[in-house]
């Protein structure tokens, strides 16, 4: 079954893309220039290779429990100054874990531990309708990973 939507990045493609982004990764929309190399691929994906995958800044270590702490507490921060929105600056969190720990992480790896944190945190509770979800899944989460 070929779903020409999903091809999978092969390691010749994805040394393309890195060759690719030392041409075009000083432009503004250097997926775009790389498409046209390798038309079989549209910019998002290469983008998203590239994010999650190809950038050589990436640390693809496992998250420790300082970090994932410091990913709740800037969760919990954001929540704190903007009251009326949910929204989450993962590019926000991305670059201060940056500054913190001198290591960059992708959004997925991020998001991924957020996510499934937020899962088993909800799983089997009842959430008051009128408290913020997210405060309370930050509250929850801290008090857990001690």
């Amino acid at each position: 079954m070929d779903n020409s939507n999903e091809r999978l990045f092969t390691e010749e493609i994805d040394n393309k893309i890195i060759e690719l982004m030392k041409k075009y990764g000083h432009l503004s929309s250097p997926y775009k220039e790389i498409q046209k190399e390798i038309p079989q691929y549209n910019s998002k994906q290469i983008r998203q290779r590239w994010i999650n995958h190809l950038d050589p800044r990436l640390c693809h270590s496992d998250l420790d429990k300082v970090e994932k702490d410091f990913i709740i507490k800037e969760i919990r921060n954001q929540l704190i100054q903007d009251q009326d929105d949910e929204k989450i600056s993962w590019k926000e969190i991305i670059e201060k874990m940056e500054g913190e720990f001198d290591k960059f992480r992708s959004e997925n790896k991020v998001k991924n531990f957020w996510y499934s944190t937020k899962k088993q945190i909800l799983s089997g509770r009842n959430i008051p309708t009128n408290a913020s979800r997210l405060e309370i899944l930050c509250e929850i989460a801290l008090e857990e990973s001690t």
